[in-house]
């Protein structure tokens, strides 16, 4: 996976787009450090803008997980 520009991701706003409008689903993603955490939620199924590679990663990772249940 590239290199990801947390500054960029600190100054995000908390929602992209319209997460849960009109009864869509909603996906976040929230990146902890030890002194702060920022959560970004977006619509379900869209991508990031520089990030698309970490969702697919992670997408992958929470799919595998669900299919091992």
């Amino acid at each position: 996976m590239g290199t990801i520009d947390w500054s960029w991701w600190l100054k995000r706003f908390s929602r992209l787009g319209y997460p849960d409008y009109a009864d869509g689903r909603a996906e976040s993603i929230e990146i902890n450090w030890s002194e702060e955490n920022k959560r970004v939620s977006f619509e379900y199924g869209h991508l990031i803008k520089d990030f698309e590679e970490l969702i697919n990663e992670l997408r992958r990772l929470r799919d595998d997980y669900v299919n091992n249940l």
